[in-house]
C-alpha cells in the first residue's frame, strides 16, 4: 500500500472524496459478485440433493430388474444353469 499526502483545504477534500467513492465503487462491486456467487452455489446445493434422490431411484429401479454394479458399471445378473 502506498500512500500519498496531498495536503489540506478544498483539494485534499475533494481528492478525499474522490477516494471514498472509488473506495464504495469497488466494495460495491464486490459484494455484488458475492451475492452473484451465492446464488450459484443455491443452485448447485439443489442441484445436487436432486441429483442424489434420482440416483437413488435409479439404483432401486435396477437392482428390482435384476441389475447389479460391477466395477461402477451395471449389469444383468446371470440366470442360473439347472
Amino acid at each position: 500500500m502506498v500512500s500519498e499526502y496531498i495536503g489540506c483545504g478544498d483539494v485534499a477534500k475533494i481528492v478525499a472524496k474522490m477516494d471514498e467513492d472509488k473506495r464504495n465503487s469497488i466494495a460495491a462491486q464486490r459484494q455484488l459478485k458475492k451475492d452473484y456467487f451465492a446464488s450459484d452455489q443455491k443452485v448447485y446445493d439443489e442441484d445436487d440433493a436432486l441429483s442424489g434422490l434420482v440416483d437413488g431411484m435409479v439404483k432401486v429401479c435396477l437392482e428390482a430388474g435384476g441389475f447389479h454394479k460391477h466395477k461402477g458399471q451395471w449389469r444383468k445378473k446371470r440366470e442360473e444353469k439347472k
